[in-house]
């Protein structure tokens, strides 16, 4: 018997995946050079690549140009990237691109699906048996922790011969990316430690960002800017020479958001059902439709058809647990900062026991929904920033009877930090800046108001909202 992680030098793996397995290998023997170059690659080029051009630069700074200075001075490190956001921004389709642009500058070239820790050891030993590390045949490929210490001891040492004395300390350069890395804790046994390469990480988790081995940086993947997104929706639908069409898709992409995935599959709706982008935009502005839009699942006829998900569902709102309820507060109040003094440790809260009913639970909810990157949170000011789309997306989820308990609750929120005022003196100072504060959340909530359908029986509760809409002269 021996110990696995021992069986590669270069292996630092946590004690935790220490395993005894039978001696099957016998490193004693010469080794035999590893097949390069080696490119793994699972996804296909997306021929409808659309901008990003700023981005890809930057992973270029970071992963390329960064690596072939390094080399002319002969310094060895890790270079790290990576790329965060909500589902549907495009941080796949970037990689990709870059995987395919930059292929050629590496020796190695490795994409790891690391959504799953089942599918980080198959990726893993995908590696191992194409560089040649394990036969394919032999008993020890069939072992997955193995090989992943094997993949892992050569890219703390990738040499690119064991054989030819002219290249004995030649080093082979590679890219590792791990794509769908939305809990950053799942790489550590599967990360490249004391190793120089490359690697970028694309998460929903901005902690990705300042992940304990991740020290390269990366960013908060930014939606389309309004010019490029309109390009990307007029080339979706077909129209980029239609001149009349110009003015109204750069209306359209704007309501969208700037979000990738959301201009694709409206695209697909305007081109199936043949639509002007002034007849989309009445169709959207309408809530009731709205919710069926983003439930359908249609390509356009520019877009990549193996692409699974719709809007409602790429969010994975279904999957939330204890965000759940907050984020369906988030989206009936103004989206550009909403204060956590609402949200929070309101005495409100009692009227709705599925909402957090303390700061603990506050903070496990948001915390959920900022690491799937469906808010943010701008800390100096304790404001929550959630996106129009996503709000969108999370009352479509809604029945109608949610909606109506879930706009009452929030009516509730809101009233119960208003600064009512009694007949006499006050501080004017104060309620003057609270009410400015406050008063674009009543207005949302005014704007949403077409859908709530009045309940048959009054409670104390439904008063807030008569009472609110009074004195913020509604």
């Amino acid at each position: 018997m021996t110990i696995s992680s021992l069986a590669t030098m270069g292996s630092t793996v946590a004690i935790s995946s220490f395993q005894m397995i039978p001696t099957l290998t016998d490193f004693s023997t010469e080794k035999s050079d590893p097949r390069l170059p080696c490119v793994i690659m699972p996804l296909s080029r997306n021929r409808h690549f659309f901008g990003r051009t700023d981005i890809l630069e930057a992973l270029d700074n970071a992963l390329v140009n960064s690596q072939e200075s390094n080399d002319d001075q002969g310094v060895a490190n890790l270079r790290t990237y990576a790329l965060c956001g909500v589902g549907g921004m495009g941080k796949t389709q970037i990689a990709t691109e870059f995987f395919y642009q930059r292929k050629g500058k590496f020796d190695a070239a490795f994409w790891v699906n690391a959504d799953e820790l089942s599918k980080l050891s198959q990726s893993f030993n995908d590696i191992a048996i194409s560089l040649g590390l394990v036969n394919p045949d032999s008993v020890d490929a069939r072992d997955h922790i193995l090989t992943r210490d094997l993949v892992l001891g050569w890219l703390a040492k990738p040499l690119k011969s064991y054989k030819q004395l002219d290249k004995a300390n030649e080093e082979a350069s590679w890219l590792l990316i791990f794509d769908n890395a939305d809990n950053p804790e799942i790489l550590n046994s599967f990360w490249p430690i004391d190793s120089s390469g490359s690697v970028l990480i694309t998460s929903r988790d901005p902690l990705a960002k300042t992940y304990i081995y991740s020290q390269g940086g990366g960013m908060m993947l930014p939606p389309l800017q309004a010019q490029e997104a309109t390009k990307f929706l007029l080339g979706m639908t077909g129209r980029t020479n239609d001149l009349d069409e110009h003015d109204s898709g750069y209306a359209v992409a704007t309501t969208l958001g700037g979000i990738p995935l959301a201009i694709s599959q409206m695209a697909g709706i305007i081109a199936r059902r043949d639509l002007s982008f002034v007849e989309f935009l009445v169709l959207y502005d309408a809530e009731r439709t709205r919710t069926n839009l983003f439930k359908l699942q249609i390509s356009g006829p520019n877009a990549d058809t193996s692409y699974e998900h719709t809007i409602a569902s790429v969010w994975a709102l279904d999957n939330l647990k204890r965000g759940s309820v907050l984020l369906e507060v988030l989206a009936l109040l103004d989206p550009d900062g909403i204060p956590e003094y609402i949200l929070d440790n309101n005495k409100a809260s009692s009227n709705f026991l599925e909402y957090p009913q303390d700061d603990t639970g506050y903070q496990e909810s948001r915390a959920e929904l900022l690491q799937s990157s469906l808010i943010s949170r701008e800390r100096n000011t304790k404001k929550i920033v959630i996106h129009r789309l996503i709000q969108d997306a999370a009352r479509a989820k809604m029945s109608d009877s949610r909606f109506n308990k879930v706009f009452s609750f929030a009516f509730c929120l809101v009233s119960s930090v208003w600064p009512y005022e009694d007949f006499g003196f006050g501080n004017e100072l104060y309620r003057f800046a609270r009410c400015g504060e406050l008063h674009p959340h009543v207005l949302w909530l005014r704007k949403l108001f077409s859908r709530f359908r009045p309940p048959q029986e009054l409670t104390a509760a439904n008063l807030e909202a008569p009472k609110l809409i009074l004195d913020a002269a509604w």
